[in-house]
């Protein structure tokens, strides 16, 4: 997804996402690439599946569906 579209849903400013963005690109939880003007962003699958088998250890979360998630990213990706 483009930074632009990641941003939509939220009431923050463009910064204060790019900002958040880039904890998660530093956490390598996604994966950022410029393509001229746009920011493309994608999800590191084998990323989130660590994060939550470490999430797991603390008991207070429920099942991540990272098949569905996957499933989530490519039909967004093939809408574009």
């Amino acid at each position: 997804m483009a930074v632009t579209d990641v941003a939509e849903p939220f009431e923050m400013s463009l910064a204060a996402i790019s900002k958040h963005l880039r904890v998660l690109t530093n956490a390598r939880l996604i994966q950022q690439e410029r393509r001229g003007r746009v920011t493309w962003c994608k999800l590191d699958p084998d990323a989130m599946q660590e994060a939550w088998t470490w999430m797991q250890g603390f008991g207070q979360f429920d099942h991540l569906d990272l098949d569905g998630l996957e499933a989530y990213i490519e039909r967004t990706l093939q809408s574009e």
